[in-house]
Parts: C-alpha cells; sequence; structure tokens
C-alpha cells in the first residue's frame, strides 16, 4: 500500500465515529464495503483537496458531513435545497425527491430545469470515470437561477455530481474487488496444488514397494501436508472479505473525477454575451459550495468553440477556479480539440457535433440540440399537474 493509500485508511479511521448512509450524506460519500464508511476515492478527493494534511482533510469532511446531513428542500440548514419547501432533510432525500419531481415536472422549479437544464452524461472514460457534457454556449443559468431559484439550480447540479461519482465508485470497486478476488484464488489454487502434490509423493512411494514403514511414513507425510493445506484453505477462505477490502484499498485510481466538456458554441441561442455573463455570476457562487462539497472532482476539461469573447468571461471566472484544476483545463477556439477529446474517452462517446471528422455532415448536425438549455423566458409559465390543482368545495 502506497503513501497516499496509507493516509486514506488513516483519515477513514479518524472519521470512524461519523455513521454515513445514502438518504443522509450521498451515495458517492458512503464506501460500498461490508464495513461502510467514509468512501475511499471520496477520502483520496478531499485529501488532495487539502495537499496530503490529514487533519485539514479531516475539518473539510466534517464540514460537508454537516452541511449534507442538514441540508433542507426550501429551507436552510445550509440552502440548496430547491424549490418546494417540502422540508425534506438530508442531502440523499432531497436528490431523489427532486429528481422524482423533475420527471415528473411537478413543480414550476422542477419545470424549469426539466426544460432549461444543459448538461449531461457521456458515459465513461478510459478510467471508468465518468464523462459530463455542459453546453454552456447554449445554456442560460442565470434565467434558471431567475425562475427557480438558486437552491434548484445547486441541488440539479450536485445530483448529476453525486450520481456521476456514485457509478464511478460502484466501477472502480467492482473491478478492484475482482481483481483481489482473481489474486485470492490463484493463492488458494497454490495451497491445494501443494497439498496434491504431496498425496501422489505419498502414493508413488508406496506404490514403488518402499517398504511397509516407508510407505507409512510418506503417507502420514503427505496427510499431514494435506491437513495443513487445508487449514491453510480455511484460514485464506476465512480472511476473504478481509483481504478483498485490503486489497481495494490498496487499488486506488490514479486519477478521480468527471471529464468535463465545456461547449461555448451558441447554436443560434440568441443573446449570448448577456447569458454569458448572467452563467459567470452564477457559477462563481456555485463553485464557492461544489468546492466545498465536491472537492477534486474534475480530471480532465475540455473548452471548445470558445468564442472571441470567452477570454473577458474566463477572466472573471478564473481567479475562483483553483490552482490545481487550471492545471487540468485545455481551451480550444474553432478547431483542434477532437484528439484531446478522444484520448480521454471512448470514439462512441464523442457526441457527433464535437467529432471535427463529421463537421457538416447531417449526423454532426442532427445530434445539436441535445443538451440544449435555451433562454429561460421571462416569466416560465408552468401548467400544474392535477396533483397541484387546488381543490375547491361547493
Amino acid at each position: 500500500m502506497g503513501e497516499e493509500a496509507a493516509k486514506v485508511e488513516q483519515l477513514r479511521e479518524r472519521l470512524s465515529d461519523v455513521a454515513l448512509t445514502d438518504h443522509d450524506h450521498g451515495r458517492s460519500m458512503v464506501d460500498p464495503s461490508a464495513g461502510g464508511g467514509l468512501c475511499r476515492i471520496a477520502a483520496l478527493r478531499f485529501l488532495r483537496a487539502r495537499d496530503g494534511d490529514l487533519g485539514r482533510a479531516e475539518a473539510m469532511v466534517r464540514q460537508s458531513v454537516a452541511w449534507r446531513a442538514a441540508l433542507t428542500r426550501g429551507g436552510p440548514g445550509g440552502g440548496g435545497g430547491g424549490g418546494g419547501g417540502t422540508g425534506t432533510v438530508g442531502f440523499g432525500r432531497c436528490c431523489a425527491e427532486w429528481e422524482a419531481e423533475v420527471r415528473a415536472g411537478e413543480s414550476r422549479a422542477a419545470a424549469v430545469c426539466a426544460a432549461h437544464w444543459f448538461t449531461g452524461s457521456l458515459g465513461a472514460d478510459h478510467d471508468g470515470q465518468p464523462v459530463q457534457i455542459v453546453k454552456m454556449g447554449c445554456a442560460d443559468p442565470a434565467g434558471v437561477v431567475r425562475e427557480a431559484g438558486f437552491d434548484a439550480f445547486l441541488l440539479q447540479y450536485c445530483c448529476e455530481l453525486d450520481g456521476g461519482l456514485a457509478r464511478a465508485r460502484d466501477d472502480w470497486w467492482r473491478a478492484a474487488a475482482s481483481t483481489t478476488s482473481t489474486s485470492s484464488s490463484a493463492a488458494e489454487a497454490g495451497v491445494a496444488g501443494a497439498a496434491a502434490a504431496a498425496a501422489a509423493a505419498a502414493a508413488a512411494a508406496a506404490a514403488a514397494g518402499a517398504g511397509a514403514a516407508a510407505a507409512g511414513a510418506g503417507a502420514g507425510a503427505g496427510a499431514a501436508g494435506a491437513a495443513g493445506a487445508g487449514a491453510g484453505a480455511e484460514a485464506g477462505a476465512g480472511t476473504d472479505a478481509g483481504a478483498t477490502t485490503a486489497g481495494v484499498a490498496g487499488a486506488l485510481p490514479e486519477r478521480t473525477g468527471f471529464v468535463e466538456i465545456y461547449d461555448m458554441g451558441a447554436d443560434d441561442v440568441p443573446s449570448y454575451s448577456s447569458r454569458a455573463f448572467g452563467a459567470a455570476k452564477v457559477f462563481i457562487k456555485l463553485a464557492k459550495l461544489l468546492d466545498l462539497n465536491f472537492p477534486e472532482r474534475t480530471k480532465r476539461v475540455l473548452i471548445v468553440r470558445a468564442p472571441m469573447l470567452f477570454p473577458v468571461v474566463w477572466r472573471m471566472v478564473s481567479p475562483f477556479v483553483p490552482a490545481a484544476t487550471k492545471q487540468k483545463i485545455a481551451i480550444f477556439g474553432s478547431s483542434g480539440w477532437t484528439e484531446a477529446a478522444l484520448g480521454a474517452m471512448a470514439e462512441a462517446a464523442l457526441p457527433p457535433w464535437l467529432d471535427e471528422r463529421r463537421a457538416g455532415t447531417a449526423a454532426g448536425a442532427a445530434a445539436v440540440p441535445l443538451f440544449i438549455g435555451g433562454c429561460v423566458p421571462t416569466p416560465f409559465v408552468h401548467a400544474p399537474s392535477a396533483a397541484e390543482q387546488p381543490t375547491t368545495t361547493t
């Protein structure tokens, strides 16, 4: 186990008094092992966000745990509960309730997000980590906040982050546990092979007519060897779960977090400048909360189709981007990003409209409407469902 992996286990031990649950804190925070506790990948991200300092990382996790547990729909305790004021408490519960609400378009805030959201999943990268598309050039984040409220905007974003990180956690755990189990099975096979070899040697000695005493001694040695091998196999079986967990603990991924592709192309959505400056203000506020609760969430950021206006907006936003994150960002203008994208993700996952090799083709043009947010109208008109209609008595 390397130094960083050892620190992850130390951080988990420091936080052993914290009872983490999917409902209160979100799936990406809870380790999938039988013992539970803080997810090892989450611990790794918090640890890296504090430059490996255990004390500072512990304080950061505890602060995030408190924020998540106190999250309330439409109430205090950290904000971010989304429109509706249902009083639901706990990050995981709020996310589950909000996602169902958006799918049904039940509340006005949910309907705004359902109609004008601008991000989505493109699957996984070569390392099994999530790939997210952000159609920023077509988005109207300030309009979403105006019509749905910042709490709804934050919760929608957090739902996507937690879901993506939880899927990556599950994929990593399955792969690491499978590798560890294979190694354990190979070791057990070696023990069984040694036992079989000892028994075969005893049988060969008896067949060769080496004498009753020699044969008896050989058989005894074979039996003793088999018994010892059997005891070793039982001991191995008894510690298999522990060995698997220990193996997984030492198999932490070198790089964690999302690959994010920010598509800055407007695709004929009007009011680009006003939407861009409005988005900058929203994301500056959003970044402060995300950096505290989803640290080190990106492994690679590709900003593509950046227009001439982009440097002005970037100067507004960049002071709020952590230095470590800036090193992961690559900015492209009108071309040149396809090779970088394919270096991070499978070709099948790259949207046709971002594959420069398909520029101008029918396939590329047909896919452009995906994830387009569009301008949010003022006011946004929401037709409530039957469940929301006020009841009247006569």
